[in-house]
């Protein structure tokens, strides 16, 4: 999986477990996001307020990472070929859009995605 840093270079994630991905969006439900929502193989996570250092430092940690243009967290648990511009309602439209519940304690036990 790959992504882009500011600087242009590429950053590649690993494809992610469905043990990793549900692991991952238990620790995000932890934190007391506002929103967290499945757009295909990923996830998306808002939160009202700013998290603080130290939760950030655990999402990152957990495999969620800041989408700095779409200003949310996302969670690449597959794969998928680089493209730009895409906004949220895009991404919506294509892939189908899933609000899961933030207090729910099982996490991803229907995950759906394809792994590599």
């Amino acid at each position: 999986m790959t992504g882009t840093r500011r600087d242009g270079t590429a950053t590649v994630y690993p494809p992610m477990t469905p043990e990793e991905v549900e692991e991952a969006l238990a620790i995000a439900r932890t934190l007391g996001p506002e929103l967290l929502e499945q757009t295909g193989a990923w996830y998306w996570l808002d939160f009202t307020d700013r998290p603080s250092p130290e939760a950030r430092a655990i999402l990152s940690a957990a495999g969620w990472r800041w989408g700095h243009k779409k200003r949310r967290w996302y969670l690449p648990t597959v794969h998928s070929s680089k493209s730009k511009g895409m906004g949220m309602d895009y991404i919506r439209d294509k892939y189908g859009s899933e609000a899961l519940a933030v207090e729910d304690e099982s996490p991803a036990a229907a995950f759906t995605g394809t792994l590599l």
